[in-house]
C-alpha cells in the first residue's frame, strides 16, 4: 500500500527539511517560499497562544544543527514576526 503523502499518519517522525517538502508538495510551491510560509503560520500562532504554550512546543522540537533543525520553524517569530517586515 503506497502512502498518500498529503493525509497525515500519526507518529510520524521526520526533520525541518522533510516538513518543508511536505508543505511545499501540499501548496505547490518552491521549497523557499513553503519554509517562509510555514515561518509565518508559527508567527500568527505565537501571536494567539500564551508566551508558555509557546515555550513548551519550542522545547519540544530539535533546534540544533546536528539534530533535525526544528529551530527554523521559528525564524519570522525570532526575527521580530511577520508584520515587522521580516523575511526569510
Amino acid at each position: 500500500m503506497v502512502h498518500d503523502r498529503r493525509r497525515p499518519r500519526h507518529g510520524q517522525r521526520f526533520d525541518w527539511a522533510e516538513f518543508v517538502s511536505r508543505v511545499s508538495e501540499v501548496e505547490g510551491t518552491e521549497r523557499q517560499e513553503a519554509a517562509y510560509h510555514a515561518q509565518v503560520v508559527m508567527d500568527l500562532v505565537a501571536s494567539q497562544v500564551p508566551p508558555s504554550d509557546l515555550r513548551q512546543l519550542r522545547d519540544a522540537l530539535p533546534e540544533s544543527e546536528d539534530d533535525e533543525n526544528w529551530g527554523k520553524l521559528f525564524g519570522v517569530v525570532d526575527d521580530g514576526g511577520w508584520q515587522g517586515g521580516s523575511t526569510a
